[in-house]
């Protein structure tokens, strides 16, 4: 296909709206060669690199970035701040030095907002289009389609189960989300990864109301969803090909 061309290549996604709030912020770069045509497989995992920089009382400082290569020449980039900044500046170049899009020059983003308010939408629709949420992804569609249908007594089932096993190996949490205020019941030995879950649901609920919905998660090391509970819904941070867990990503992304 030849290679990928700085000036056709698009960057994309909510780290460049300064309306829009993440934990981690992130966008995408879409490869596409000299006539404009996208890549659809990876043009190599050093085809881009990134630098991203905040503005901070007059002084730059460079933030730790990661870029990940969707294999479908695609890339996501993440990366992470915790103070309020004047001014964003990312930096997106080819193998050659150039900038990824028109203009020859980084993007700049003025006075990006900070996670500080509850305000959340009752119009989901929007704030999936202003995050560039995907109307279908394949990796959720296959985690969840031996779930066509997920009922309280599934649910019920899950807990019932998990509180028979070993009580060292099953940490999970059982979470119910009514009007879009998040309850939680712990279970296990080990609860230090509660708080990663409670910082992402409540992230979320400040900025849109959740539907009513009650689930599991495992916020233990090693996946739950096998043996008496395998066929059952479990969402997790870890899974194999013998357990049934709908992997997550990890709760830095």
């Amino acid at each position: 296909q030849g290679p990928v061309s700085a000036r056709h290549s698009r960057l994309y996604g909510p780290a460049l709206d300064s309306r829009v709030v993440t934990s981690a912020r992130y966008l995408y770069v879409q490869a596409k060669d000299a006539q404009g045509r996208n890549f659809t497989h990876s043009p190599g995992s050093d085809a881009f690199s990134v630098k991203v920089f905040v503005i901070v009382n007059g002084k730059a400082q460079m933030l730790k970035t990661e870029l990940n290569d969707r294999g479908d020449g695609s890339f996501q980039v993440f990366f992470h701040y915790g103070l309020q900044p004047e001014k964003l500046i990312i930096e997106v170049r080819t193998k050659d030095g150039s900038f990824v899009g028109k203009g020859n020059k980084a993007r700049v983003i003025k006075h990006p907002e900070v996670e500080q308010c509850y305000c959340p939408t009752k119009h989901s629709d929007a704030w999936k289009e202003a995050y560039t949420c995907f109307d279908h992804e394949p990796q959720i569609d296959k985690d969840f389609a031996p779930f066509p249908e997920i009922s309280r007594g599934m649910v019920d089932d899950v807990l019932r189960i998990l509180q028979e096993t070993d009580k060292a190996k099953a940490c999970f949490v059982h979470y119910v989300i009514r009007g879009n205020i998040i309850y939680a019941q712990a279970y296990g030995k080990w609860q230090g990864f509660q708080k990663f879950t409670d910082e992402v649901l409540l992230s979320l609920a400040r900025k849109v109301r959740i539907p009513d919905v009650d689930f599991i998660f495992n916020i233990g090391d090693w996946p739950l969803a096998g043996g008496t509970a395998a066929g059952l819904p479990v969402i997790s941070f870890c899974g194999s090909n013998e357990t049934d867990d709908i992997v997550v990503p990890t709760y830095k992304m």
